[in-house]
Order: structure tokens, then C-alpha cells, then sequence
């Protein structure tokens, strides 16, 4: 280091810092179970297209397996991608820097992380 001393996270209280670990990882839970459950469902969508000869938009039922499969894939996509967000805060809060911008380290506003606990970056970064 030249001289600079990295700073830590925020000046959270003991309180504060469990608080929002209980909060992560019961997110983190929440999007776990999501996560099975929609797997169920995709492949119980894969059973149901079995017994569907074609699987296009002049098919009825067909192009409703291939929409419902999509849009489920899709929303099992955003909470997986939630859930790794919330794995890296966690991390974070770990190693004294939750609550520093990743991208240009510094403060993350107190009111950005009461609505978005697990955010990376602050509000400009984030732009």
C-alpha cells in the first residue's frame, strides 16, 4: 500500500451488522426455496411437453409450454442472480466492507442499503 489506508465499512453497531445478516440470510433462504420450486415446475412443464407432438405457436398448447417454460427459466434466472448478490453482501459484511461501493469505494448511502441491503454499488456507480 502507498501510504492509504483502505477504509472499513460503515460504522455499523454489533446490533446493526447482525440485524442485517439475519436479514440476508433469511433472503438468501427465501431464494433458495424459490429456486427448488421453480425447478419443480420446469420439469413438470418438460413432462407436460413430452406428450405434446410439436411445440410451436401454431400449437395450441405448444407455444403456451414453450412461453410458460421461458418465463419460468427467466424468473428462476433473477433469483438466482438475487441470491449470488446476497451471498457476495454476506461476504462483505465478512470482511468489513459492506456498505463501500465496489466500483468506486466509496459510502453507500444508509438509505440505498435500508432498500437494497445487498447492493454493490452506490447510486452513481450503479447508473
Amino acid at each position: 500500500m502507498t501510504g492509504m489506508i483502505e477504509r472499513q465499512t460503515l460504522a455499523l453497531s454489533e446490533d446493526q451488522r447482525e440485524s442485517i445478516r439475519m436479514f440476508l440470510q433469511n433472503e438468501l433462504q427465501h431464494d433458495t426455496v424459490t429456486i427448488n420450486t421453480l425447478e419443480i415446475d420446469l420439469k413438470a412443464i418438460q413432462m407436460a411437453r413430452m406428450g405434446v407432438a410439436t411445440d410451436d405457436a401454431s400449437d395450441p398448447e405448444g407455444g403456451a409450454f414453450a412461453f410458460e417454460h421461458s418465463q419460468t427459466g427467466a424468473q428462476q434466472a433473477r433469483i438466482r442472480s438475487h441470491a449470488a448478490e446476497v451471498k457476495a453482501a454476506l461476504a462483505r459484511l465478512d470482511d468489513g466492507t459492506y456498505g463501500l461501493c465496489v466500483g468506486c469505494k466509496g459510502e453507500i448511502a444508509p438509505a440505498r442499503l435500508e432498500a437494497r441491503p445487498a447492493t454493490a454499488y452506490c447510486i452513481d456507480c450503479a447508473r
